[in-house]
């Protein structure tokens, strides 16, 4: 219930006193006593109302400004990306969280970065052997302060657009009841293309960013929130109990790539919780700085076929065909940025 609403309440809740008021006025003295005492028992049911309305609602405000957050930034050799989004996130507001910086490339510039913008409040940690996407998030959340509620995944090549994105996370993942995760529009660093708006897991084990390609970023089929099959690790909210209680992600199966989509199926087909897509926080990422070269794309296949394996009953009964050939490329890149 927002304020408006809980406002509306109260005043009907006053109305219908006064009009009780006035019946009871309008009494003989011989009814009065019969009369007051019904007036007295409805006086107190009115006023339980009104305290449990504003008590729901100011609640649900205090829970979401409460609610705190630990913000896990992995970052490898690259220093001036990482100083950019350092300080998107250091400008949000209405938010309760903390910074862990992972580095698994240990250059001094890193460090620097860590120190000018953090000024001795940001957690670092130094891997410098570069153990790879999941266990460096790994090991950063066992520092994590005990008392979060959510952990925020951040590569260092993503921007927060504005001092709201946090706040606008922690809100939908809880107002959602059933919400594990969170994901944000992810644009392009340019900010004209969409990347994602979620992802979709066809019953093969591949995936498709849903809008990817599309230049109508605002468009009314990528602005509202919505259930999805995953969100990309780039920017991944998740709830902090869930994630430790799997064992975070699972390293020693994938290492590098589909870790973040596994914990997702874990969420919707294990736990029978939801994945949600939060069009009001937006990111610019630099994908560029994060794949193209022949190594990463034979780790990516090599996880794939382990995640297909791993959940393929859940896929073949729960999720939709891919609409293209494997053979046609093109046609698998193109083929939800051109739909709609």
């Amino acid at each position: 219930m927002n304020t408006a609403e809980a406002s509306n309440e109260c005043n009907n809740s006053i109305l219908k006193i006064r009009f009780v008021l006035n019946l009871y006025n309008r009494r003989k003295n011989g009814f009065k006593l019969l009369f007051g005492l019904v007036l007295l028992i409805f006086l107190y049911a009115q006023a339980k109302i009104a305290v449990h309305i504003y008590d729901i609602t100011n609640r649900n405000f205090r829970e979401i400004e409460d609610a705190k957050v630990s913000v896990v930034i992995l970052t490898y050799k690259k220093y001036d990306a990482l100083a950019k989004l350092m300080s998107s996130v250091l400008k949000q507001k209405s938010c309760n969280y903390e910074i862990i910086v992972a580095d698994n490339g240990c250059l001094s510039e890193t460090k620097t970065v860590v120190n000018e913008y953090g000024k001795g409040m940001i957690e670092y940690l130094p891997l410098c052997s570069n153990p790879g996407y999941a266990a460096g998030n790994n090991a950063a959340v066992k520092g994590i302060d005990e008392s979060s509620d959510w952990i925020l995944f951040l590569n260092d090549d993503v921007v927060l657009k504005d001092e709201s994105f946090i706040h606008n996370m922690v809100t939908l993942g809880e107002r959602k009841s059933n919400a594990a995760a969170v994901g944000c529009k992810l644009l392009t660093s340019s900010g004209d293309e969409i990347l994602e708006s979620g992802n979709i897991v066809w019953n093969d084990g591949s995936a498709s960013g849903f809008g990817r390609g599309r230049k109508d970023i605002n468009a009314s089929e990528f602005s509202y929130p919505m259930p999805v099959d995953y969100v990309s690790g780039t920017c991944l909210m998740v709830k902090r109990n869930i994630f430790t209680d799997y064992g975070g992600f699972q390293q020693d199966i994938f290492p590098n790539y589909y870790e973040d989509t596994d914990l997702q199926m874990h969420i919707q087909h294990d736990l029978h919780k939801e994945v949600w897509f939060q069009p009001l926080a937006i990111a610019f990422h630099d994908e560029h700085g994060t794949f193209g070269t022949e190594e990463s794309a034979e780790l990516m296949k090599k996880s794939s076929n382990i995640f297909y394996n791993k959940w393929k009953d859940f896929l073949k009964a729960d999720h939709f065909s891919p609409p293209y050939s494997n053979k046609k490329e093109d046609e698998q890149k193109n083929y939800i940025s051109q739909s709609g």
